[in-house]
């Protein structure tokens, strides 16, 4: 075995754990998704929500926008998971193009504009975040507060990956 073939040989089968994990992710988007729908259907159903009362499982019977936003919601993302993960496993055992795919995935460039581009997508929504923010606190400080807690809960995240990331590196 030549240098070259090693070395393709160690690409592709360090680029096949990438797909496996991304398939493992997206799994989990249409574990959401389901969650969804079922909320959506049990919620919307008068009879199913009274025995749940009953129960002493306090829920309310969707109407009207949150109705469509659970049936939005789980249907999206059921669809958009389903068709991920098809798309992956195409990628997992498709071997024509498979090499060209780890390269592709592997390369310093497309890595770099990748980094930056996560950098500006977060400076951005955070400036934006600010934005809504405070003209949120005008006109309704539930959500000015909804806002602020999640931008919160974003920068606590950001920071435990990042420290993460910098302890394995």
């Amino acid at each position: 075995m030549n240098i070259s073939e090693l070395t393709t040989t160690t690409v592709n089968k360090s680029y096949r754990d990438i797909p496996k994990r991304r398939l493992f992710y997206y799994c989990f988007i249409v574990l959401f998704g389901i969650i969804a729908l079922a909320l959506y259907f049990i919620a919307s159903n008068p009879q199913i929500v009274a025995s749940l009362n009953d129960a002493g499982i306090p829920i309310r019977l969707l109407k009207g926008f949150m109705q469509g936003y659970y049936l939005g919601f789980g249907g999206g993302f059921t669809a958009s998971g389903i068709i991920i993960i098809i798309w992956v496993l195409v990628q997992l055992f498709g071997k024509k193009r498979q090499a060209e795919r780890a390269i592709r995935e592997f390369d310093e460039r497309n890595r770099m504009i990748r980094s930056r581009s996560i950098v500006l997508t977060t400076s951005i929504m955070i400036s934006l975040s600010a934005i809504a923010i405070i003209i949120a606190g005008v006109f309704n400080m539930t959500v000015m507060f909804t806002l602020i807690t999640g931008i919160i809960v974003f920068l606590v995240v950001y920071v435990i990956c990042h420290l993460a990331l910098r302890a394995r590196s």
